[in-house]
């Protein structure tokens, strides 16, 4: 299963977390004029909503966390288990 790709942000007007980048096959119920509306209102493609603000980072950080533990995975390198190190701080930082 792929996850929806690119940086996932704190939604603009919400407890939302968003990406600018469309999910491959994203497929939007209504019409374009509502589509464009509702990203105009989150600021992106809607990952999750009523999030609570300590979940958000652990959220956000998720691409990053699941990246590095497939490249620990593969390939436990001084690197990767830096970007390991670095995925578990952003995703456990206050904000």
């Amino acid at each position: 299963m792929k996850h929806t790709p690119g940086e996932w942000e704190d939604s603009r007007q919400c407890d939302a977390v968003v990406t600018k980048t469309k999910p491959e096959g994203f497929k939007y119920y209504g019409d374009a004029e509502t589509e464009k509306a509702c990203l105009a209102y989150y600021g992106g493609y809607v990952i999750a909503e009523s999030v609570q603000e300590r979940d958000r980072p652990l959220i956000k950080a998720a691409p990053d966390l699941l990246l590095a533990c497939e490249n620990l995975l593969r390939e436990p390198t001084t690197t990767h288990r830096r970007e390991a190190r670095a995925a578990i701080a952003k995703a456990v930082r206050d904000e």
